[in-house]
């Protein structure tokens, strides 16, 4: 597939804006989450050198331990890779967390656990933050918020094949058991404007100043791209 033909698809299958609610989003992903789907994207990109540059330009690694690849971006939507590497440290636990759009998910490769939580007086305290950054910036900031109490309130394991869609609202995160390479593909929607996003953690964590993010070499980024399409090519394991 093109970049040309992925955007088309795209701006087809999801409609105007306004059109673009958790259901349209779910069902313009699907198509591209099965492996041979999925590694015709990532071919794509590799044998196209200004989609590379442009997703270069987009991507970096995510303080919540993956690899966030930004396959294509609107200004109502963005078409990206979350992939968690196997040789990440044992007992890494991703920072709870909201999102300023709602978006459709489906774990491609490995799988994870998924955990929803809800503001609760009697629950676990973590260190509350508010989170700030323009799109597309290599920076990002947090302000303290003090401490704060959540009640998990969903816990499940998700497998290769799954899929699921959340509104920008919901407080989630997810954990990668170590030893295993895990790739999902995430549709989000339009921005809201008026979304605060929160982040929620067992530990106190940089504030109150600009913080970078980490980008990737073009060779980097390639041989990630290259494994992941061999792992895509693989058969499953029976």
């Amino acid at each position: 597939m093109t970049r040309d033909e992925l955007s088309a698809r795209l701006a087809e299958s999801l409609g105007p804006p306004a059109a673009r609610t958790g259901d349209r989003l779910h069902a313009t992903l699907l198509p591209f989450t099965a492996p041979v789907a999925a590694r015709d994207l990532l071919c794509g990109t590799l044998r196209d050198e200004r989609w590379l540059d442009a997703v270069q330009a987009g991507s970096y690694r995510h303080p919540n331990g993956f690899d966030k690849i930004v396959l294509m971006a609107s200004s109502g939507y963005q078409l990206r890779l979350h992939v968690w590497r196997e040789n990440a440290p044992e007992g890494a636990v991703e920072n709870i967390h909201n999102h300023r759009w709602d978006f459709s998910s489906a774990v491609v490769l490995g799988g994870y656990r998924f955990q929803e939580f809800t503001p609760a007086p009697a629950g676990r305290t973590f260190h509350a933050y508010r989170y700030a950054s323009e799109r597309g910036a290599a920076a990002y900031s947090l302000e303290a918020l003090g401490r704060r109490s959540l009640a998990r309130s969903f816990d499940v394991h998700l497998s290769t094949g799954t899929s699921y869609t959340l509104t920008a609202d919901v407080l989630h995160r997810v954990s990668n058991p170590p030893g295993r390479l895990t790739m999902s593909l995430v549709l989000q929607g339009p921005h809201r404007p008026d979304a605060a996003v929160l982040v929620f953690a067992e530990e106190r964590l940089a504030s109150d100043r600009q913080l970078a993010r980490a980008g990737y070499s073009r060779s980097t980024l390639r041989l990630l791209l290259e494994a992941l399409v061999d792992e895509l090519a693989a058969p499953p394991p029976s």
